[in-house]
């Protein structure tokens, strides 16, 4: 969830705000400072240039490297700003308490976090970490730990609801704690540490990515998920099966055309995060069983998605007779599954989904 976007800190965006709204200056002005407010997140990005922060932190050196493209020259009075703020942020991760494995590294403040839940999740982060390594093959696998910064509950202080993210500065993975959690910052935790183990290919289509890529790496991150959690007591399934959370979107006519959100993945990935979280993951499960694990690993780390045409490429269908097909497929799963259409209806009366806007034909596409 957010992979795709720069996640700024709290303090550089209130910086950040103040002055792009009070600059006089025309390039100022035009600046697109966007807001992902899907159940109010507090997830930023600058957009629309190409403005690149890359952290290199090295205990117990943390410094940045600022690559700044001409449109941001206009901007240079905050870049010493944003940096003071990045260094105190790396020094201050260096002090808190750490708990390490293999290949995981939980960091977190007594403030909000104990031990005990830390340990829990460094143990399941660690049995995660070595199936998402099953899943893509040993030559993926990341040169250093993967570190998760545990943080206090989903509701912040200020009323806010915040999700889990890889932040794409350091690649750490950001959790918060869920009611809805079997233990202590389950959310998101199998989904974010898949984007985290890619995190070095994710680093080569930058900060705006092609809306394919996104739809893929999201697609690729919550299917990866639900292998190795199945029917996980969070969102989406809410401790049902992927075959249920897909396949009742299409029964019941509110399917996202997956022909559409490839291509608009920035406006509606976000805003039809319910459909969208449960369709992606089905999609890219078709794919791995009706062409094999080799061509979805290729495609998974190309360079080239530009967009829903680069499908063609490596499973040698048009995108559009792909979703068809993917379709045709998860509504007979699903109607196999639940013929009735009860575990449908439950998983959308009685679980989260229950309070989450549902994107419509006609009024969202």
């Amino acid at each position: 969830m957010g992979s795709r976007m720069q996640a700024i800190g709290k303090n550089q965006r209130q910086v950040a705000e103040k002055i792009v709204n009070g600059s006089s200056t025309p390039k100022l002005k035009r600046l697109q400072f966007t807001s992902y407010v899907a159940e109010r997140v507090s997830f930023f990005a600058f957009q629309n240039f190409s403005w690149w922060i890359e952290p290199v932190i090295q205990k117990p050196i943390a410094a940045l490297l600022f690559s700044i493209s001409p449109l941001m020259k206009a901007m240079k009075h905050l870049c010493p700003l944003v940096f003071f703020f990045q260094i105190c942020a790396a020094f201050g991760a260096e002090n808190a308490p750490r708990l390490e494995s293999n290949h995981i590294s939980v960091t977190w403040e007594e403030a909000h976090t104990s031990r005990a839940e830390a340990t829990t999740v460094l143990k399941a982060a660690e049995s995660f970490f070595n199936q998402t390594e099953t899943f893509f093959g040993k030559d993926f696998t990341p040169k250093d730990k993967l570190v998760v910064s545990l943080e206090g509950n989903s509701q912040a202080p200020d009323g806010n609801k915040r999700r889990p993210y890889v932040d794409l500065l350091k690649g750490w993975v950001h959790l918060y704690r869920f009611k809805e959690d079997s233990f202590a910052y389950q959310t998101g935790l199998s989904h974010e540490l898949v984007h985290a183990f890619r995190f070095a290919h994710l680093k080569r289509y930058g900060a705006e990515p092609s809306s394919a890529f996104t739809f893929l790496e999201e697609g690729l991150a919550e299917y990866v998920s639900n292998v190795i959690e199945g029917k996980k007591s969070v969102f989406p399934n809410y401790s049902y099966e992927l075959d249920v959370i897909a396949g009742q979107w299409i029964a019941a006519d509110e399917d996202l055309p997956l022909s559409i959100l490839v291509r608009s993945e920035s406006e509606l990935g976000q805003r039809c995060f319910a459909q969208a979280y449960s369709q992606r993951p089905s999609f890219i499960r078709y794919l791995d069983e009706r062409f094999g694990r080799p061509a979805l690993i290729k495609m998974a780390y190309a360079e080239d998605i530009k967009s829903d045409e680069s499908f063609k490429k490596y499973f040698g269908k048009e995108f559009t007779e792909l979703s068809a097909e993917w379709k045709a497929s998860a509504l007979s799963s699903y109607l196999t599954k639940d013929p009735k259409k009860l575990l449908g209806r439950q998983w959308r009366t009685s679980t989260k989904i229950a309070q989450m806007y549902i994107c419509k034909r006609g009024v969202d596409w």
